[in-house]
C-alpha cells in the first residue's frame, strides 16, 4: 500500500511526468482492494496551498519598490497578477486540482481560487491581514461560484479580484454584491475536502483518478481579446464530460465595463470542428439560463461573414483548440480503456 500512497501523493500534487501511467497504478490499487479511503483522505488533509516563505514568492515580493507603504505594495501585487497570470488550466489540466501559490506562479496560469491562493500568500509574506472571499453574486449582480480575496487596509476589509476579466476593469476595491469573508485556515480546510471529494467522485463513479481535474474544473480558459481602461472583451471556455465521457464545449463571448457585462453570443460543440451557435434574447437573465438564448443552428461560413463577433470567437477557438483537443483525446483514451 505504501507505494500506491506515494504514487497518489505525487499524482495529486501534480509532480508526475506521465499522468496516464500514474493514474493507472492508482486505479489498479483500487481494483485489487489495496485502497484505504481514510489513508488517501489523509494525503489531501496534508495539502498546503500558501507558502509565503517559498523562494519564488520571496523573489516576487522583492520586486516591489522598498519605499512603498502597505497599500501601495498590495496594489503592486494586484497589478502584477492581473498582468502576468492567465486565467487557464490548459498547461496542466489534470493535477493538481487546486493550484498552490507556487504552482500558479510557476505555471503563470490558474483559475479564480488559484489567483487567490497566490494573492493571500503574498499578503501573509508581507504580514498584512488577509482573507478569502466567496462571491455568490458578483459586481454585475450575476450569480457566481467565485473566489477572490481581501486585505485589511487599517480601516476596512478591501476586496481585490485579480482574475483578469474582473481585474482589468474594476478588480481593485471591487464591489461584489453578495460575499462571505473566510479565514485562510478555514478556506484551506474546505479546499482539502473539496479536492478529496472530486478525487473520490472520479474513483467511485468512473474508477479513474486521471479525470479528477477535468471534473473538478471544467472552466479551462479565458482569452482576453481586447482591453481598455473602460472595457474588456473576453472569450470564455467551459469543457464538460458526462458519465459516459461524452464531451461538450461551451464558448461564450463577454463584454465588460465597470458596471455592465453583456454576453451576446455563445457557441457549443459536441463534435470536433462542428459548432452550433446561440444569440442572446434577454441579457438580464443569467448566462447559464437557457431561456436567455435563441438557437441559430449550425455555424456556417456565411454566418462568419455576416457576424464579426462570431468571426472573433472562432479565431480564439482556433488558437486554443490544440490544447482543448489534447484534453478531449486524453479523456476519450481513458474511456476506450474501460
Amino acid at each position: 500500500m505504501v507505494s500506491y500512497v506515494n504514487e497518489i501523493e505525487q499524482l495529486i500534487n501534480g509532480k508526475v511526468s506521465d499522468v496516464k501511467k500514474s493514474a493507472s497504478k492508482v486505479n489498479q490499487a483500487r481494483n485489487q482492494d489495496k485502497w484505504e479511503g481514510t489513508q488517501i483522505e489523509q494525503i489531501f488533509k496534508q495539502r498546503t496551498y500558501c507558502h509565503p516563505k517559498a523562494d519564488i514568492i520571496v523573489d516576487l515580493i522583492r520586486q516591489i519598490p522598498s519605499q512603498y507603504d502597505n497599500q501601495q505594495k498590495v496594489y503592486w501585487i494586484f497589478n502584477w497578477l492581473v498582468s502576468n497570470i492567465n486565467y487557464s488550466r490548459l498547461k496542466q489540466p489534470h493535477f493538481p486540482l487546486v493550484r498552490t501559490d507556487v504552482d500558479t506562479l510557476s505555471l503563470r496560469e490558474g483559475t479564480c481560487g488559484d489567483f487567490s491562493n497566490l494573492f493571500v500568500s503574498c499578503m501573509l509574506h508581507l504580514d498584512i491581514p488577509t482573507k478569502y472571499v466567496r462571491v455568490k453574486r458578483d459586481v454585475y449582480n450575476d450569480e457566481q461560484d467565485h473566489i477572490c480575496a481581501a486585505f485589511f487596509d487599517g480601516d476596512r476589509w478591501m476586496l481585490v479580484d485579480p482574475t483578469p476579466s474582473y481585474g482589468l476593469i474594476n478588480g481593485w476595491d471591487i464591489r461584489h454584491k453578495e460575499i462571505e469573508l473566510i479565514e485562510p485556515e478555514k478556506h484551506w480546510e474546505e479546499l482539502q475536502n473539496e479536492e478529496y471529494q472530486w478525487f473520490s467522485i472520479a474513483m467511485n463513479k468512473y474508477n479513474d483518478a486521471a479525470i479528477s481535474g477535468i471534473l473538478f474544473a471544467p472552466w479551462i480558459h479565458e482569452s482576453i481579446i481586447h482591453t481598455t481602461k473602460d472595457q474588456t472583451k473576453t472569450v470564455f471556455f467551459l469543457l464538460t464530460f458526462d458519465k459516459n465521457y461524452n464531451w461538450k464545449l461551451w464558448v461564450t463571448y463577454h463584454e465588460q465595463s465597470a458596471r455592465k457585462r453583456s454576453c451576446p453570443i455563445r457557441l457549443r460543440s459536441t463534435k470536433k470542428g462542428v459548432y452550433e451557435w446561440d444569440e442572446c434574447l434577454d441579457d438580464t437573465l443569467e448566462v447559464w439560463d437557457e431561456n436567455r438564448w435563441e438557437s441559430k443552428g449550425f455555424l456556417l461560413e456565411g454566418d462568419l461573414s455576416r457576424n464579426s463577433l462570431l468571426k472573433t470567437v472562432i479565431k480564439e477557438i482556433r488558437m486554443v483548440e490544440p490544447s482543448i483537443l489534447e484534453i478531449i483525446y486524453f479523456t476519450e483514451d481513458r474511456a476506450n480503456q474501460k
